[in-house]
């Protein structure tokens, strides 16, 4: 039996759902620059943090309430605030 027999001879229309729309943004330590406002997303009681400096992968975020921390983005992928 073909698939379009199953529907009386209709085709119905394919559902796409593209979820990247759905995820927060994540990224890179080579898309990130001082100044750009990031959340850990291991650790929501940090708060927002604002990123200090960006050497290679090494990110250094100054977080409400962590203060400043070194993250490697080789092993977290901060979400961007917009």
């Amino acid at each position: 039996m073909r698939a379009d027999e199953k529907t009386n001879g209709k085709r119905e229309p394919n559902l796409i759902v593209v979820v990247a729309d759905l995820m927060p943004k994540t990224t890179s330590a080579a898309l990130l620059e001082p100044g750009q406002w990031v959340a850990h997303p291991d650790c929501p009681d940090w708060g927002d943090g604002q990123v200090q400096s960006v050497v290679g992968s090494r990110v250094t975020v100054n977080f409400e309430n962590r203060g400043k921390v070194l993250i490697n983005t080789d092993h977290v992928d901060l979400v961007v605030i917009d």
